[in-house]
């Protein structure tokens, strides 16, 4: 496999009146190209195109963010194409690899883009508020971890809202939605990329700071999930089903005790649905 890497970055303020004067605007675009070479042979064409199945992938991740002192708008679009993908064999055009399945409607077999991402953030105070793809993670996230880490090409975010208040000494965060997997993936090759079933989510956490001079911390936390088994209906309808499983869970923090810090969670499961539970029945527990 041979790859060729391509970054851009820019920044430029916005001119207009009212809201619009205290707007600027960034954008980063990440652009590769990929040559994979396949073992795969076709049937009587070994010896004379034994490379028949070698294509060339092109991605590009194409982020832009609009900040002003109180607001960010953030868009992510992710493209995918092949190349080098095609042949024609008993007068029939055949790919060699399917970029898509027959779950995700596109008007070309070889290309695809999406609005992978975007998000609307408000800070209203000590109070801040984000709409579309948001992300959290509960203590060490055995409860909730959903993070965004492209270096090894995980980015799920919950497609709803967070609710973030922040004291001095303590915060607390509401999180809900509808899970939001990445489909195109950066590092990882590109094949069949299907519709991805979301999962409802609803979750907070409370954490308290500063306690017994400021060397402890506790936190406590609970998330509820209902999860999809398919694409049929909209997903919107989860909102009237019941829950699947429950994660109630609480941690503790101490920092410098003997010169060590130290972490302990403990988490209380209870499982629904009958399918998923085991021989211990609907409860279960982490530490």
């Amino acid at each position: 496999m041979f790859i060729f890497l391509c970054a851009t970055a820019f920044a430029e303020p916005l001119y207009g009146l009212g809201d619009l004067s205290s707007f600027s605007m960034s954008g980063r675009s990440d652009f590769r190209i990929r040559y994979r070479m396949s073992d795969r042979l076709e049937l009587n064409f070994e010896e004379t195109h034994p490379r028949l199945h070698d294509h060339i992938e092109q991605i590009e991740k194409y982020n832009l963010l609009f900040d002003s002192p109180d607001t960010k708008i953030r868009l992510q679009f992710d493209q995918v194409g092949f190349m080098l993908n095609k042949y024609i064999l008993d007068e029939k055009l055949k790919y060699s690899w399917d970029l898509l399945d027959n779950t995700v409607e596109a008007p070309f077999e070889d290309l695809y883009w999406t609005i992978e991402k975007f998000t609307i953030e408000k800070q209203i105070g000590r109070f801040s508020i984000g709409i579309g793809d948001v992300y959290a993670s509960f203590g060490r996230g055995i409860a909730l971890n959903v993070i965004q880490n492209t270096k090894v090409d995980i980015d799920t975010s919950i497609r709803g809202s967070l609710l973030h208040y922040e004291a001095d000494d303590w915060e607390l965060i509401g999180i809900t939605g509808f899970t939001n997997k990445q489909q195109i993936q950066r590092y990882n090759p590109n094949i069949a990329i299907n519709q991805d079933i979301p999962h409802f989510v609803i979750g907070s956490e409370y954490k308290r700071y500063g306690l017994i001079d400021g060397m402890v911390s506790l936190g406590a936390h609970t998330v509820f999930s209902s999860f999809g088994e398919t694409l049929d209906g909209s997903s919107l309808l989860r909102w009237e089903e019941g829950f699947d499983s429950s994660v109630t869970g609480v941690d503790l923090e101490i920092s410098g005790l003997w010169d060590i810090d130290w972490y302990v969670e403990g988490d209380l499961f209870h499982y629904f649905d009958t399918k998923m539970q085991g021989e211990d029945g609907p409860w279960g527990y982490a530490l």
